[in-house]
């Protein structure tokens, strides 16, 4: 039987393929299905003797140049898929860079958003930017001509829904207590009738206080340390500012007290009769001012129960 055998060798077994033609064989030699250690049997090319594939030149080349062209074709299979992933992997970083740059822009504009805010000032010591926002909106609803905020603390009272705000501004001391359902009752007092700041720190908080012209004390608890610190330190402001004030309108009053006075000359002493009544000079409204201005320097009356009976003196003249 003319035709090319050969042997194929497998993991249990060893078996015998063919007749094939010269051109199925170098076919097989060059697409590695032969080695050049397979056995192949020719009846008259290898006189019907077994003998390695590549004994024979024809499928020695064969196998040769098939394993070359494999090898070539797997260099560039692995060069595609190098470049493959490389192309992925800058693509990828590619994305990301897109994307950090998307949410820097995001971070940046936020940012720039929120210093524009008028709220932004308020959030330095750890405020809640919410509560600010809302105490801020209201406050600014009362704000008289020429006022302005000048601080906002907030209340960190470990067990409350809606805490308590303390807000400063150059007139007024303004404290917020927030009731359920949003609503909100406030308390302001005029930096002129306050004194006595004072502030008392625990080992978590602090609590601010002052001290009314009427004698009241006004205090807010569970502020934090350094939220306190800043309402002391304008209060400690306010109150030497008021301390001024109140020395220079009692130097106009006492000038204005003494611009009433007319300085006139003696009148010639006259005689009078033995049962005529003396002038009465608890009448003189210049006395009783004089005498109301004694009693207000020497801490006997307020500044507001003077500027009253002041008042009433005036219009009774």
């Amino acid at each position: 039987m003319s035709g090319w055998y050969y042997r194929k060798i497998g993991l249990l077994d060893e078996s015998t393929e063919g007749p094939i033609s010269d051109a199925e064989l170098l076919q097989l030699a060059h697409d590695g299905k032969l080695k050049l250690e397979t056995l192949v049997c020719h009846e008259s090319r290898t006189k019907g003797q077994w003998v390695k594939t590549g004994q024979i030149p024809a499928a020695k080349v064969q196998i040769e140049k098939g394993a070359a062209e494999r090898q070539i074709a797997n260099d560039e299979a692995v060069e595609a898929k190098r470049k493959e992933k490389q192309q992925k992997r800058l693509a990828s970083e590619e994305r990301k860079s897109a994307e950090a740059e998307r949410r820097a822009t995001i971070v940046q504009q936020a940012a720039e958003q929120k210093a524009r805010s008028p709220v932004t000032q308020f959030l330095l010591d750890g405020q809640s930017e919410a509560v600010v926002t809302k105490v801020y909106t209201r406050v600014c609803e009362i704000l008289t001509s020429a006022e302005s905020i000048e601080y906002i603390a907030v209340q960190a009272k470990p067990i409350q829904i809606a805490p308590d705000c303390v807000v400063c501004t150059n007139r007024r001391l303004i404290i917020f207590c927030q009731k359920m359902l949003g609503q909100m009752v406030f308390h302001d007092y005029r930096w002129l009738d306050l004194h006595d700041a004072h502030i008392s720190e625990g080992i978590m908080y602090a609590e601010i206080s002052v001290v009314s012209l009427q004698g009241s004390k006004i205090s807010i608890g569970y502020l934090p340390k350094s939220q306190a610190r800043r309402i002391y330190r304008i209060a400690q402001e306010r109150e030497e500012e008021m301390i001024e004030l109140r020395r220079q309108r009692s130097m106009e009053e006492s000038r204005a007290g003494a611009s009433n006075v007319v300085v006139t000359a003696p009148a010639p002493q006259q005689v009078m009769p033995m049962n005529a009544e003396q002038p009465k000079t608890q009448d003189d409204p210049v006395a009783k001012l004089t005498k109301l201005k004694q009693m207000l320097d020497a801490g006997l009356i307020e500044q507001e129960e003077y500027a009253a009976a002041k008042a009433k003196v005036l219009s009774e003249m």
